[in-house]
Parts: C-alpha cells; structure tokens; sequence
C-alpha cells in the first residue's frame, strides 16, 4: 500500500497543488495536523483535502479545533478523524492521535497507547502532530529538543512514525530500533510504501 502522507499545510495553495499531483499515486492519505492557520478556514481546506477523492485520516494540530474538526470530518465520506482511534486499513493499525504543543511527556498520549496494545500487531503507523523526542524530527534551531519523551517511549511498537508540528524539519527521516521510519512529511507531502 502507498500511502501520502502530509503535515502543516497551513492553508499553502502551492503545496496543496504537490499533493494533489501526489495523490494521483497513493492509495490513502494521511495528515498530522496543522491543516489551517489558528482554525481559519477549516471549511474550505477540509473541503479541498476531500477533493482529493481518496481515504484521508487526519488528525488535529495545535492550530486547530479539535470539536470543530471532528464535527467537519463527519461531512465528508473520504475523510476519517483518527484522534484518539485506531483504523484498520489493508491489515495496517493506523493509531492517530493530534494536537499536542510542546510538552515533554502527555500521560493522555501513553494511555491511548496502552488501552490499545491488544491491536498491535505486524504493522502499525503511528500519526501525531508533535515528534517524537531527540530524533531528527525534533530538531529545533537552537539544537535544542521540543518533542515527545511519551511518544519516543513507544516507538518500538510503529513501523513507521508521521508527525509534525517543527517546520525546521520538513522532510527529515531517520530509523529507529532497526523497524520504525520517522518521518516529517512536509505540506508538500511524502510518498511512502507500507
């Protein structure tokens, strides 16, 4: 299965019109967050990001509302919102779970995670809008770390790992633990197969 995955748009055009092109060739699309600037125009990019005319599981980011996505997600039929749930999809666990800023540990985070073990199975993606912590996902200007300790914690579970939220790392990847590729797939999107 290929997947597009991609994160903080905040409402680009121009890299909309990539991931448009992209989409062409991926069979599910996948978004961690950051779609709009603070909530604005929610209706009109939700309603671009159903144009895509392929499945779109998408969680909130820090910029947006996580009722008034959840309520927009629910007039489209191509578009899933995964906070907080786990999709089965071509026998991949794709665990979702958005907004998040900038702190270190997120006991709500490891909860989910914990409840939902029993799913875990061979292949499982993991999507957040926060990376992961001291990955190269989470590297920040000043070479200092903002991400997730609770979601590094549990990495060892994903194949792969989709986040955003840190610009300065757009299209940044690494393996960890020999299995799990994190990404930061970009506004422009990355194209990975599963």
């Amino acid at each position: 299965m290929k997947l597009l995955a991609f994160t903080d748009l905040h409402e680009d055009m121009e890299s909309f019109k990539v991931l448009e092109k992209k989409s062409k060739r991926a069979d599910i699309i996948i978004c961690a967050g950051d779609f709009t600037i603070f909530n604005h125009a929610l209706k009109k990019i939700m309603k671009k990001i159903a144009s895509l005319e392929k499945p779109v599981y998408l969680i909130h980011g820090n910029h947006e509302s996580e009722s008034e996505v959840k309520d927009e997600c629910k007039l489209y039929k191509n578009i899933r919102f995964i906070h907080k749930k786990v999709f089965r999809v071509n026998g991949i666990n794709i665990f979702g779970y958005g907004g998040g800023g900038f702190s270190y540990t997120d006991k709500e985070f490891e909860d989910f995670i914990n409840r939902n073990k029993i799913l875990l199975t061979k292949k499982n993606i993991l999507v957040t809008h926060q990376p992961p912590y001291k990955t190269k996902v989470d590297e920040i200007i000043t070479n200092e770390h903002a991400g997730s300790k609770s979601i590094k914690k549990y990495l060892k579970y994903f194949n792969l790992s989709i986040s955003g939220h840190l610009h300065e790392t757009f299209n940044k990847q690494e393996i960890l633990n020999k299995k799990t590729l994190v990404v930061n797939p970009s506004p422009k999107g990355m194209l990975i197969e599963v």
